[in-house]
């Protein structure tokens, strides 16, 4: 089901096929609420009065395949033109542990800790009162907490969009049957080398017969860049509703791997991406790619951080940005301030940030993040 919600600006469509958020202006909002509360009678009664107006509503037709849409309606005021009354959606770290002991990951490890069921719900609850989209949970590998099934199917039932971000080891037809039936809405696995590339064409079967949509994530570094190509080719062929580029991102935890040179130079990595681009359907650039290939991202608003999303860690303390942590970034913790103060109080880093955040640009690729 696709999701609308009216901004000032105009809107926010969520799509299920890729598990994106796409920003709207106030003509394609208005194609898209015709679409949802109208009759076909009604649609091409406008053709007559409208053209520009009945081609979008043609276009979101095609694009949501006649899908049902659901309008959330907020009924306080529409107060920025240029920002979000809340975050589309929220990134909620459920713990730091993790199966796997990657050299290029950018997590610090060296306390191992679980949310606690209680903040999560907090944080679920006040992200249903400000009617926020979606909430991104991840880790560490999320699959090691205790009371994952019973994260989902709380957020579920409180109508968020429940994605989930993993590295697939625990994956089973079991487990995600399970996580189905709990309300999970979307899947996103981290894929990194070939090896068992059949695991993942499993695991895409089974997903396509629960009718859980997934993508995948792939890391570009010195290692793997012989394989990339072949893997790329792999996993499109698995029909998933994205595959999402990334590059490494600097922190105490793995500065001996970059030191070591095992992160490819940058020229490398943008060209690997765009010969990706034109050869595989689906591939998207993660929010650092992104800079690199749009260098004025941050002017037009296109960085998420603090302007569409929000970050939670374990502990429930709150950030801009999952990859930036330092403590001149945090917003409070949810236990002491509410999400709503956090978003919309004038005093908040996230006002600094939201007028341009060039700021935060040095701290994405630098080994400060924490």
């Amino acid at each position: 089901m696709f999701i609308l919600r009216q901004e000032a600006f105009g809107g926010l469509l969520y799509s299920p096929e890729t598990g994106e958020i796409y920003e709207l202006n106030k003509r394609d909002f208005l194609a898209c609420d015709f679409l949802a509360s109208q009759t076909d009678d009604d649609i091409q009664a406008v053709k007559s009065k409208d053209e520009q107006l009945y081609s979008r509503i043609a276009f979101f037709e095609k694009l949501t395949r006649k899908q049902q849409i659901s309008v959330i309606n907020i009924s306080r005021g529409l107060f920025s033109p240029t920002r979000l009354q809340a975050p589309e959606n929220l990134v909620i770290k459920i713990t730091n542990r993790c199966n796997y002991k990657c050299s290029y990951c950018y997590d610090n490890k060296e306390q191992v800790t679980d949310m606690s069921l209680a903040t999560f719900k907090k944080i679920i609850d006040e992200a249903a009162n400000e009617h926020v989209i979606r909430v991104d949970i991840g880790g560490g590998e999320p699959l090691l907490h205790e009371h994952l099934l019973e994260m989902v199917h709380y957020a579920s039932q409180k109508k968020l969009v429940i994605s989930l971000t993993t590295n697939g080891h625990f994956l089973t037809e079991q487990n995600l049957e399970s996580l189905v039936c709990n309300g999970l809405s979307h899947i996103q696995m981290s894929v990194h080398d070939s090896a068992d590339l059949l695991t993942w064409e499993k695991i895409a079967a089974t997903l396509i017969r629960l009718n859980l949509p997934f993508g995948f994530n792939l890391l570009i570094t010195e290692q793997n860049q012989s394989q990339f190509m072949n893997i790329s080719r792999y996993l499109s062929s698995l029909n998933p509703g994205n595959i999402k580029i990334l590059i490494p991102k600097g922190s105490p935890s793995n500065q001996e791997w970059f030191a070591s040179g095992s992160s490819l130079p940058l020229a490398s990595i943008i060209r690997m991406y765009l010969i990706l681009e034109k050869n595989f359907k689906a591939v998207t650039a993660d929010c650092l790619l992104n800079h690199y290939l749009n260098p004025d991202i941050y002017k037009t608003g296109a960085c998420y951080a603090g302007r569409r999303s929000l970050c939670l860690g374990t502990d429930g303390e709150m950030y801009l940005c999952p990859f930036i942590r330092k403590g001149e970034q945090s917003l409070g913790n949810i236990s002491d301030i509410s999400l709503h103060e956090a978003w919309n109080t004038a005093s908040s880093p996230v006002f600094e940030h939201r007028e341009l955040g060039p700021s935060l640009f040095p701290l994405c690729h630098s080994d400060s993040l924490y």
